[in-house]
């Protein structure tokens, strides 16, 4: 019966990434929501642990997602940096998926005007099984100069590997541990295009 409720949830969450529904619903959000953040110039950062403590610094002003988003949206990156730099305050909908968005586009405007240990920023959505619970969690994944990748979320690179799927594995075993199952991997673009949708 588990292996059934696998086989689904990975078809349900494949196709959803795949065929761009999230993307779609979190444009469709953000345009009946968060249209007041939408222009917002984003921050650069000339250097990559400012940004890491940047992070860790507002790390604690995370907020789940509500109703609005039916549990799960992306926000306009500059939502992320308005609640940071204390011009807004978020009452709901600054989880991780914000994070990731904000960090992801701007390490690609950074990266545009200057040298970053990092490199290729994207958009990195990791979806896991643990007993018969679904869950998940989006980071930012970048290429690393050993020619591997880790990912970002709360601050610094982390969980390093030699390919995204390690990458994916090492997400996982940090928010789940390491009896969850792996139900779907995404690798998408700044704007949520799907590059790359991994089964299992």
């Amino acid at each position: 019966m588990k292996t059934i409720w696998l086989f689904l949830a990975r078809l349900g969450t494949f196709l959803y990434l795949r065929l761009g529904v999230y993307r779609l619903w979190s444009n469709i959000y953000r345009a009946i929501w968060e249209r007041r953040f939408r222009d917002i110039p984003l921050k650069i950062f000339m250097d990559l642990k400012e940004l890491g403590r940047y992070l860790q610094e507002n790390s604690g002003k995370w907020k789940a997602d509500s109703w609005k988003q039916l549990f799960d949206a992306v926000s306009y990156p500059a939502k992320a940096q308005e609640v940071f730099d204390g011009r807004y305050e978020a009452t709901e909908g600054l989880d991780c998926d914000d994070y990731s968005a904000y960090i992801t586009n701007v390490l690609d405007l950074s990266l545009a005007v200057t040298q970053l240990p990092v490199a290729n920023p994207r958009f990195f959505t990791v979806t896991w099984m643990n007993g018969w619970k679904v869950g998940g969690h989006n980071v930012a994944l970048v290429a690393v100069p050993d020619g591997g990748y880790a990912y970002m979320d709360y601050g610094m690179p982390t969980g390093h590997a030699l390919t995204p799927d390690g990458v994916a594995r090492n997400v996982i075993n940090s928010y789940a541990g390491k009896e969850a199952v792996c139900i779907v991997w995404c690798v998408a673009k700044k704007d949520l295009s799907p590059l790359v949708v991994h089964w299992g």
